[in-house]
């Protein structure tokens, strides 16, 4: 071999070692908590309210990887999952569950937007401090059409009182509490 292929050999060698020390003394990326997508099912004894144990298959999002493509759940209803939920759950909804502490944690809402919803029963008014009550069935657009997701769900109301059969809006706060909008839609 000729004495400059061996220079070049020895300088190539000698760069990549200096690449693989640098790489070596940088800090390690943290790649956070290991989180899955997840659907809740009713499995026969299904607990209302939050910081409770639901179960949920999981779900992969199958689709185009375009821009502007629609991504469709993909459920594996052959597995099941215990999720700890920190408010209330919609059966039916996908859900990020995230890994605390050894427990797949997830939580809904979280002071997240408002959702359609229709009232199930007359939600009572508020009266003075205390908030009224009934329940809502949660919605979702389907190819232009209002339809039931999950169960119906207990919500608070700090306002007008809202007849049955009413389409509102519902939201979650930061403490897990179900509300309704006080103007029916």
């Amino acid at each position: 071999m000729p004495q400059d292929d061996l220079r070049i050999l020895r300088a190539r060698a000698a760069a990549l070692d200096g690449r693989l020390d640098v790489e070596d003394d940088r800090p390690s990326r943290d790649a956070g908590s290991p989180s899955f997508l997840c659907k809740v099912y009713d499995g026969g004894s299904m607990p209302s309210g939050g910081s409770q144990v639901y179960l949920v298959h999981p779900v992969n999002l199958d689709g185009d990887e375009t821009e502007g493509a629609s991504a469709t759940p993909d459920v594996d209803a052959d597995r099941s999952i215990p999720v700890v939920f920190l408010t209330q759950p919609i059966a039916g909804q996908v859900y990020s569950a995230v890994s605390i502490g050894g427990r797949w944690v997830a939580s809904p809402g979280g002071g997240a937007g408002r959702k359609a919803c229709k009232s199930t029963t007359a939600i009572t008014a508020r009266s003075g401090a205390t908030p009224g009550g009934g329940s809502v069935q949660p919605l979702k657009n389907v190819s232009g059409t209002l339809t039931n997701v999950g169960g119906t769900i207990s919500v608070g109301n700090l306002g007008a009182a809202i007849a049955t059969g009413k389409y509102c809006m519902y939201w979650t706060d930061d403490y897990g509490a179900v509300w309704v909008e006080p103007e029916e839609c």
